[in-house]
């Protein structure tokens, strides 16, 4: 597909924007209103989850994005407690630093210290990997509002080109 990712339909009647003309009429309409969240979460996602749902635009998520609404709630709350474990420990962390005890062939010992390297914090880079993931995998799914809109189920409209059977006739 090339070109900018189409707007979601219910992101267009929404903001006014729909326009019949450029309209999906074969896009899938899933069913279901997502309400509670999973028993599994913890109270922070759980929260995060309601908070979303209060401020997400009304019928926009279903029973079918449960999964990755819930995938998206995780990786919120995660990244937060990642980025206050990032202040208390810098984005820039000392690793090695180790001591090391020779003992030299007259009995006496020779104590040795390693320098500290410093290295990056590995959160950023699990953060940043986690959330590249579920974007890929979201959008080649179809499970996300703005994927959807790009599907067109089978069986919906048999020709697609209103001037094929013109061109058939003329030949005939």
């Amino acid at each position: 597909m090339r070109g900018r990712k189409p707007i979601p339909t219910m992101l267009k009647l929404v903001s006014g924007t729909q326009r019949r003309d450029r309209a999906n009429p074969d896009e899938p309409q899933p069913v279901g209103v997502l309400l509670a969240p999973p028993e599994w979460m913890t109270d922070e996602q759980k929260s995060e989850w309601v908070y979303a749902l209060e401020h997400a635009p009304r019928g926009l998520l279903r029973q079918l994005d449960k999964n990755i609404f819930a995938q998206w709630c995780l990786i919120s709350v995660e990244l937060v407690e990642h980025e206050i474990a990032i202040r208390v420990e810098g984005r820039v962390i000392e690793r090695g630093g180790a001591q090391r005890v020779t003992i030299n062939p007259d009995g006496s010992q020779t104590k040795t210290v390693r320098s500290p390297i410093k290295v990056n914090n590995p959160r950023v880079r699990q953060i940043r990997d986690a959330q590249a993931m579920l974007i890929k995998v979201t959008a080649e799914l179809g499970f996300s509002p703005t994927s959807r809109s790009r599907i067109t189920l089978a069986g919906g409209k048999k020709e697609t080109n209103r001037f094929a059977n013109n061109a058939a006739a003329k030949r005939a």
